[in-house]
């Protein structure tokens, strides 16, 4: 059975910080597939993010147009208090990033040939790791066929290999 995209608000991430992580933890529990966060204050859905990949132990990834996918690391406005890492490190991905110009301005690790909302899609479905994936600003790409394609084949592959 396939579940419906779960779109939250601006005003229902507004209350308490707790329970946003809670009812997002909740959501990633009972295997929603694709959850759509529609706010205007992405630095705090992007932190409340970052804080549920590391409750959940999962690799962070975030796609955007001006960098492509990235993983994890990526922080915005403050950096992490010390010690407190982002999220768990992909280190199956290790190998690809050994060049320094692999790595963003804040650390992050950008994998190859991600630009293309498209080829992040393949990467994501070939791959079919566990993790949080966030693709910022994606309403104009879901006009393209293959990305729309590429995502509902990911949602239903979600059962079996959860990313």
């Amino acid at each position: 059975m396939s579940r419906a995209p779960v779109t939250l608000q601006s005003s229902q991430l507004d209350a308490n910080a707790m329970n946003d992580l809670r009812d997002l933890k909740a959501l990633i529990r009972s295997a929603t597939p694709i959850v759509e966060i529609e706010t205007m204050e992405e630095t705090r859905a992007m932190r409340l993010l970052e804080d549920l990949a590391r409750d959940l132990d999962l690799p962070l990834y975030r796609w955007s147009a001006a960098t492509g996918l990235t993983q994890p690391g990526f922080r915005y406005g403050a950096s992490a208090p010390a010690g407190q890492g982002l999220s768990r490190p992909d280190l199956s991905l290790q190998d690809d990033y050994r060049d320094a110009s692999a790595r963003g301005p804040n650390g992050e690790r950008a994998v190859p040939d991600t630009q293309a909302l498209a080829s992040a899609l393949k990467f994501i479905d070939e791959r079919g790791q566990r993790g949080l994936y966030v693709l910022l600003d994606v309403q104009r790409h879901l006009e393209d066929p293959v990305v729309l394609r590429r995502l509902r084949e990911i949602a239903l592959d979600h059962p079996v290999d959860q990313r």
